[in-house]
């Protein structure tokens, strides 16, 4: 969670703009609350002379709210796309620079899963769920405060309620968290598996198999379905305990308030203040205790995601290659995919500049493993690769690919226009 907040803070300027101005959606709401109540007791003791200023106070007071509202969409807004769009490209950046064998480990469609459907569950569920808590913490303490000062036993039957309100969702947080996590896994294996199934569409059409396809496409669809539901099962068990302590405590408020009225410690307009301000703390009870394990709930999600910002390889660059001048050298070379079973054992060969050189053996010999090795693809080799007496494990990935390339035996285009794909994104 500690990499959530570090992204979440990423641009602090306008985190403290966002809750500065749902500080003031939450004051200017209760000051209207304030402005009821007071309206109520102008009635109620028939000086209309008061009537005309609160009015034009309420309607002043209304034009604020409007303007902070729009304020504050537009400062989230823009904190969300700025946020979700560095989170996003930072987790891209180092799935990009990651080394094939890495790469490899996992199917692209996990890549694919996390950038858009992880990254969307944080949005929702921290991101958004922040700036929620800090606006029914805001709320509620101001609401508390004035509860206080009009009625102490007000404020100590709602923390008692609101207290008991916390307890046992609480206790549901860890199961919620995994099964979040479970749905997060089932969406990602549905979305590699898609994947999948697309790449071979001609297969499964040369081989009449759809049947059997769409089968195995229905079992994956049911179990993201099926984890979706436990977990929203479980979440809305966590809302109604929150409901059920939220209407309890708005409930006892209106009975004191109403008692307090019945005994003329109050007016009517104080008991209708009172009444609306303990919307400001019931409703933070009951929302606040559903964001918060909404935000525990992404915890295993963001675990995953701090996995594949982590960088495995420590970049030991260091050594230029300005021009290829002479020529490469393999010594000693040794490399497995697996303990059991060597790819390459003491190769010994050096490929001299503007010679040609044909590669050949049998299926599964090493030639392709020899060249990617060559490429810089792997780097747990033993042995050594030099270009031009350099290190090739020690120059820099700008100058080697500067001088080296290679055209891939599988074709691919990107969807771009024929220029770019010719050119490679290249200035020429």
């Amino acid at each position: 969670m500690k990499m959530l907040l570090k992204y979440a803070l990423k641009y602090k300027g306008q985190f403290f703009t966002r809750i500065a101005t749902i500080s003031l959606v939450a004051l200017a709401s209760i000051c209207f609350d304030f402005m009821m109540g007071f309206i109520v007791d102008i009635f109620a003791s028939g000086d209309v002379n008061k009537f005309i200023p609160i009015i034009v106070a309420t309607i002043g007071l209304i034009i604020i709210m409007f303007i902070t509202e729009y304020l504050d969409g537009l400062v989230m807004s823009k904190y969300i796309k700025n946020t979700v769009n560095y989170l996003r490209c930072d987790i891209f950046s180092k799935v990009i620079n990651k080394d094939i064998k890495d790469f490899s480990l996992d199917n692209s469609g996990k890549y694919i899963s996390v950038l858009y459907n992880d990254v969307k569950m944080i949005e929702d569920n921290f991101l958004n769920n922040i700036f929620l808590i800090i606006s029914s913490l805001i709320s509620f303490t101001i609401s508390l405060g004035v509860l206080f000062f009009i009625s102490p036993s007000i404020v100590v039957f709602i923390a008692v309620f609101g207290a008991l309100g916390f307890i046992i969702p609480n206790a549901l947080s860890k199961k919620l968290v995994i099964e979040k996590n479970e749905y997060s896994k089932n969406l990602e294996e549905i979305t590699s598996l898609t994947k999948d199934l697309f790449t071979g569409f001609e297969v499964i059409k040369g081989f009449n198999i759809s049947n059997k396809i769409n089968k195995i496409f229905k079992e994956s669809s049911i179990k993201v379905e099926s984890s979706k539901r436990r977990y929203a099962i479980l979440e809305a068990i966590i809302k109604g305990f929150s409901l059920s302590f939220s209407v309890t405590i708005y409930l006892g408020v209106l009975i004191l308030g109403g008692y307090l009225m019945y005994k003329k410690s109050i007016s009517v307009g104080t008991a209708i203040i009172i009444i609306q301000l303990s919307t400001h703390i019931v409703s933070p009870v009951k929302t606040s205790i559903s964001l918060i394990n909404q935000i525990k709930s992404v915890s295993l999600i963001a675990d995953k995601i701090e996995e594949i910002l982590e960088t495995s390889n420590e970049s030991i660059e260091e050594v230029k290659l300005n021009e290829f001048e002479n020529s490469i050298e393999v010594k000693n070379l040794n490399y497995s995919y697996t303990s059991d079973r060597k790819a390459l054992d003491n190769i010994n060969l050096t490929f001299e500049k503007n010679k040609k050189y044909a590669i050949v053996g049998e299926s599964g010999c090493g030639k392709s493993t020899l060249i990617k090795l060559l490429m810089r693809y792997y780097t747990d080799y033993e042995g050594s690769i030099n270009f031009d007496n350099k290190d090739l494990k020690e120059i820099y990935s700008l100058d080697l690919y500067k001088n080296i390339s290679m055209i891939q035996q599988n074709v691919f285009m990107f969807d771009d226009s024929i220029k770019e794909n010719i050119k490679l994104f290249a200035n020429l």
